[in-house]
């Protein structure tokens, strides 16, 4: 009886250490592959600071049609915070800042 026990006890480890091992070799390969695709991005993008002439960054506020003192000071802030901080991309149309009430049919 114990000799049973010790064998099911040693093929239960190694199950369970080969599924382990499946798991972090899985694991890493799709690590390596992600780490491809970054450098591959990498060698791909644009250098600092410089965007490419067709992108548009839309910033998105999006609030319910009952709003309370908090809400309008977060659009207030946000506003305040893209008008300051990107009033060039602002002016040439880089980026935009929508309002939009989520509770209008239409959006």
């Amino acid at each position: 009886m114990k000799i049973k026990s010790v064998i099911t006890i040693i093929l239960l480890l190694f199950v369970g250490i080969s599924i382990v091992t499946l798991f972090i070799k899985d694991n890493n390969a799709e690590r390596r592959e992600g780490n491809k695709a970054l450098r591959a991005q990498d060698e791909n993008a644009q250098p600092a600071g410089q965007t490419a002439s067709n992108t548009k960054t839309i910033v998105y506020y999006f609030h319910n049609t009952m709003r309370c003192k908090t809400c309008n000071t977060i659009e207030a802030l946000t506003r305040k915070a893209i008008e300051t901080g990107f009033s060039e991309e602002l002016k040439s149309g880089t980026v935009e800042l929508q309002i939009l009430n989520v509770e209008d049919p239409c959006n």
